[in-house]
């Protein structure tokens, strides 16, 4: 699992890291420097980026956690992307959500007469998370008009969609029961 210490160690090598597969909050880990080009790259100036890849065609609720990599050793920011590429057109919600402290009740920014209401320390503070649905060039523009190229290559077909007995129920059923670690939708989860 992606930690603190191999978040620092890989900063300075300048590198990311792709986690274990099914990881539950997430797929990339990369480190972040909070500082200037002269501040050392140590432990107190690493930040975390980490980034949940999801391919369904139905948008999944994924909360993540900002101490997926262990308990925070600094106040530096956590910034979690969640990438839902599968969200076909029938979705009709916002194609970015930005969920982050609200200023109202608190804020991360420490030198605010708001940032007194909670301990510094907090995780939650420093936590930022995106939520980007679909791939289409109004959520990323470097994919222009190219929508449909990218959607063949990153959208997850239906299960079975090129099985000869679908529509036989109980081929299908039995089909389904190979899996062990599969639901009656055809989605995939671990232990």
């Amino acid at each position: 699992m992606f930690s603190w210490e191999c978040a620092t160690e890989l900063l300075k090598r300048g590198a990311a890291m792709q986690t274990y597969d099914n990881q539950q909050n997430q797929d990339l880990g990369m480190a972040l420097h909070n500082g200037d080009l002269d501040s050392a790259i140590d432990i107190d100036r690493t930040g975390l980026c980490q980034v949940q890849v999801k391919n369904s065609v139905k948008s999944e609720r994924v909360a993540p956690n900002p101490e997926a990599a262990g308990k925070c050793p600094n106040t530096c920011p956590i910034l979690s992307i969640v990438m839902q590429l599968g969200v076909d057109e029938e979705y009709h919600g916002p194609l970015v959500e930005i969920d982050t402290t609200t200023i109202q009740t608190d804020t991360p920014a420490g030198n605010t007469r708001s940032s007194t209401s909670s301990d510094p320390t907090d995780i939650k503070r420093c936590h930022y998370s995106s939520v980007l649905y679909g791939c289409v060039a109004a959520t990323y523009s470097c994919v222009g008009g190219h929508a449909a190229i990218y959607a063949t290559l990153l959208r997850t077909p239906a299960l079975f969609h090129n099985y000869s007995r679908d529509k036989y129920p109980d081929f299908l059923t039995a089909a389904h029961e190979l899996s062990p670690n599969m639901n009656k939708d055809g989605i995939f989860w671990t232990n």
